[in-house]
């Protein structure tokens, strides 16, 4: 038996399965990975714009080192897009990116005593 006010109680319990909610919402984006072929398909078309995009820009003008500088950027940015992308997949892990899940668990118990 407990002996809070019931007000405080129903708060306490509410807190609780917040925290179980978020826990499982969390949960299912890493049980969820990313489908094979849209990540096949996305690396495909990258290759596609790596290679067809310096033709492309030369074609818009007769000048040889602009179409070479705007190809640089336009593709690195999508590449680098797509590495952010694959970084921010899955936030769980032992790289320097990646949440510390160690110190989220020490603050958690933290807070809670």
């Amino acid at each position: 038996v407990l002996n809070i006010p019931a007000p405080l109680l129903t708060l306490v319990f509410q807190k609780f399965a917040n925290g179980m909610h978020a826990y499982t919402e969390a949960l299912r984006l890493v049980r969820v990975a990313l489908p094979f072929p849209y990540t096949a398909t996305t690396r495909i078309l990258l290759v596609l714009l790596t290679s067809l995009t310096p033709y492309v820009f030369c074609s818009w003008t007769s000048s040889r080192v602009w179409p070479a500088i705007f190809a640089f950027v336009f593709v690195f940015t999508f590449w680098a897009l797509n590495f952010t992308a694959e970084d921010l997949e899955n936030p769980f892990g032992d790289h320097d990116n990646n949440l510390n899940m160690r110190q989220c668990q020490h603050d958690l118990n933290n807070r809670l005593v």
